[in-house]
């Protein structure tokens, strides 16, 4: 199987976050929604990834939010599933869950069709992380296939961790 120029991408950012995490001692848990699994899988490419990487949620119906991540209802209703507030209590609620000194989270819209009575394009993708230092969020506006989008979700917050590391 040839490696992608991507595959490549997010090889040397999951080896810079495995590299950063461990030279801290800390541990990392991740929740997934637009990405379906992608950052985990990112993650778990690297050799080693045991050292820091507890595991990770796909939480991509709002009752998985709701039940498992503790994001409330009413939270979603009022904002939409993909906005900052719910990647930061997504993000919080799986560093809770996985018992994790840092956490991940990904919300977005893939496509190929919007949010309905949203004014929320394909490509909005919100990033939350949260270390034992900082609670984060940060807005992607990317584009191209639904495959261009979940990979630049992740490169994104891969790239989000590393810089808050």
């Amino acid at each position: 199987m040839e490696i992608t120029e991507e595959d490549k991408i997010l090889i040397s950012l999951s080896e810079q976050a495995q590299s950063s995490m461990v030279a801290r001692g800390w541990s990392l848990g991740t929740a997934e929604s637009c990405t379906g699994g992608l950052l985990g899988f990112a993650l778990t490419s690297t050799p080693g990834c045991s050292r820091f990487y507890l595991g990770g949620m796909i939480a991509y119906s709002n009752d998985i939010k709701t039940e498992h991540l503790k994001v409330p209802r009413l939270v979603i209703e009022e904002n939409g599933a993909v906005s900052s507030v719910v990647a930061s209590m997504m993000c919080q609620g799986v560093r809770d869950w996985a018992k994790s000194d840092a956490a991940i989270s990904l919300t977005g819209i893939a496509g190929p069709g919007g949010s309905p009575g949203q004014d929320k394009p394909v490509g909005t993708v919100w990033c939350g992380i949260c270390t034992p230092e900082k609670n984060l969020t940060t807005l992607m506006s990317l584009s191209g296939a639904r495959r261009d989008i979940q990979i630049g979700a992740v490169i994104g917050s891969l790239e989000a961790l590393l810089s808050c590391l």
